[in-house]
C-alpha cells in the first residue's frame, strides 16, 4: 500500500457562547487541509454547549475538510438534554466500523451518557457484543491496518472491563488506539497495544497541554506517529 496519512484531532469544545472558538477551529481545519491527509479522525467533545446553533456551526466547520472524517462522541457531546441525538443528527452513529482502502477503523462510544467521572464501568453489553461479533461490517479483504478510535483513554475503564476491551481489540489485530479526553498528549501501552491521547486542538481550558494534532502514517510494513503542537488563539 502507498503511505496512508491520518490526522488526529480532539476536544475542540465548541460553543456559541464563545464565538471565537469557531474561528479558531476554522483555522485548525484549514491548516489540516494543507497537509492533504487521507483521513481525519476526531475523537469527540466537539461541543461543550448543546444549543442548535453550536451543533450546526460544528457540522459546517467539519464540512470544510477535504478528507473524509471519522467522529466519535465525547462525554460533553452527550450530556445535554437530548443525549446523543444532536451528535447523531449531525455526525451519524456513535459506534461503527468503516473501511478506507486497506485501513479499517473501529469507532467506539465511550461517552458513558455524559457522566463527568474519572472512570466508567464499561462500554455496555450491547456495544461489547457488537465489537466481538465476527459478522462485522468491515471485510478483512485487503486490510493491512486496524485502528480503534475512542474518546476516553482505555485506562478510564474500570476492571475487568478494561482488560476485556483490550483483549477484544488484540483479538481483532488492532494496531493502535487514538483517544482524547485527557486534555494532554499521552502515550499508553496495553499488553503491547499502543494508545495515543492527543491534547485539545483549540485551547479552551487553561489546564490543557498546548493545542496539538497528531499525524499517523501507515505503510505496508508498519506505522509511525508524530505529535505537532501549534499556536492557535481563542
Amino acid at each position: 500500500m502507498a503511505t496512508f496519512t491520518i490526522v488526529h484531532i480532539t476536544d475542540p469544545h465548541l460553543t456559541s457562547e464563545r464565538p471565537a472558538s469557531f474561528d479558531a477551529m476554522a483555522r485548525v481545519l484549514e491548516h489540516i487541509n494543507t497537509l492533504e491527509p487521507d483521513l481525519v479522525i476526531d475523537t469527540g467533545d466537539i461541543a461543550i454547549a448543546h444549543d442548535a446553533p453550536t451543533w450546526q456551526r460544528a457540522a459546517d466547520l467539519f464540512g470544510l475538510l477535504a478528507a473524509p472524517v471519522v467522529h466519535v462522541p465525547g462525554n460533553h457531546d452527550v450530556h445535554g438534554p437530548e443525549g446523543r441525538a444532536p451528535f447523531q443528527r449531525h455526525f451519524g452513529p456513535t459506534y461503527y466500523r468503516r473501511q478506507f482502502g486497506a485501513v479499517a477503523i473501529i469507532a467506539l462510544d465511550s461517552a458513558a451518557d455524559g457522566a463527568r467521572v474519572a472512570r466508567i464501568e464499561s462500554l455496555g453489553d450491547e456495544q461489547m457484543q457488537w465489537l466481538t461479533d465476527t459478522s462485522a461490517d468491515v471485510s478483512d479483504d485487503g486490510v493491512t491496518h486496524r485502528i480503534c478510535v475512542n474518546h476516553r483513554p482505555l485506562y478510564t475503564l474500570e476492571q475487568p472491563a478494561q482488560d476485556q476491551l483490550v483483549e477484544a481489540l488484540l483479538a481483532q489485530n488492532v494496531d493502535l488506539v487514538l483517544s482524547g479526553h485527557a486534555h494532554g498528549n499521552r502515550e499508553y501501552d496495553h499488553q503491547g497495544l499502543a494508545e495515543f491521547a492527543t491534547a485539545p486542538c483549540i485551547p479552551i481550558f487553561k489546564e490543557s497541554d498546548e493545542p496539538s494534532y497528531r499525524v499517523i502514517r501507515l505503510t505496508e510494513s508498519g506505522w509511525s506517529q508524530q505529535l505537532h503542537p501549534y499556536e492557535v488563539a481563542v
